[in-house]
């Protein structure tokens, strides 16, 4: 059985998180979900990007590497407290897409100086219509979704609001519940995703119709771009992503 036939077999919640570390000048950046994990580092002058750099440990197609790398394009755009911020300075198309969102959440937490910050999300991808996906923040509850595809049945307050337009209002009036939001509402479509489609369901990127979107999916390397069988079951293993490494960078921090 190969590992995404194991996720698919036993699934019942997909896991992600993302760890943010500043420091003066520097945030290190990490994402790992199921089928990706990948690292940013951001150099900065307080005001702008100097420098960006990734790298990738777990990715589901071979070209996928080549395009967390090209974050370098980031070099010179404005820090902001919003991390959609990227996308205006950049074609997002010939980036990996969740390696670029990571290097928006670092521009976001250089601003915040000298802390560590985990956000961890939990979406439950067993019940194909309705299900509740949350995020935490430091191990402390910042918001709770419960949905019918992706709009949002609870709270009352959201009903019937979309979880990218709920994203949207909540960066308006408060950035750091809006950067929960964002996370949240990026981390249940990848859920969304896994359910209909596995990146191994074809062996190539081109046999998808999502050509064109990243990286990877661009017509010219598509055709030719295998997809790779690296996927992890977190909830299967009992594990939380990146949990530990985070208890241990907060540890150091309070010394």
């Amino acid at each position: 059985m190969t590992a995404v036939e194991d996720y698919l077999e036993s699934r019942g919640e997909y896991r992600r998180a993302i760890l943010l570390r500043g420091r003066p000048g520097r945030v290190d950046a990490e994402l790992e979900d199921n089928v990706h994990h990948f690292t940013a580092t951001l150099w900065h002058d307080g005001g702008r990007v100097l420098r960006m750099d990734g790298d990738s440990f777990r990715i589901p197609y071979a070209t996928c590497g080549a395009g967390s790398a090209q974050m370098r394009a980031l070099a010179g755009a404005p820090l902001s407290d919003d991390p959609r911020a990227a996308y205006g300075f950049t074609d997002v198309r010939r980036q990996c897409t969740h390696a670029f969102q990571l290097a928006g959440h670092a521009m976001a937490h250089a601003l915040r100086g000298d802390q560590v910050w985990l956000y961890e999300v939990a979406v439950q991808d067993d019940v194909p219509e309705e299900f509740t996906a949350t995020v935490h923040l430091n191990r402390q509850a910042a918001l709770e979704w419960r949905l019918k595809g992706d709009v949002i049945d609870a709270p009352a307050s959201l009903a019937g609001v979309n979880t990218a337009e709920a994203a949207k209002r909540a960066m308006e009036t408060d950035h750091t519940t809006g950067e929960a939001a964002v996370i949240l509402h990026r981390a249940m479509r990848q859920a969304i995703a896994q359910r209909r489609v596995t990146h191994l369901a074809q062996p190539y990127a081109g046999d998808l119709s999502t050509r064109g979107n990243c990286y990877t999916f661009q017509p010219n390397r598509a055709p030719t771009s295998k997809s790779l069988d690296m996927t992890r079951n977190f909830e299967r293993e009992g594990v939380w992503p990146l949990r530990d490494k985070a208890l241990q960078l907060q540890a150091e921090a309070s010394l």
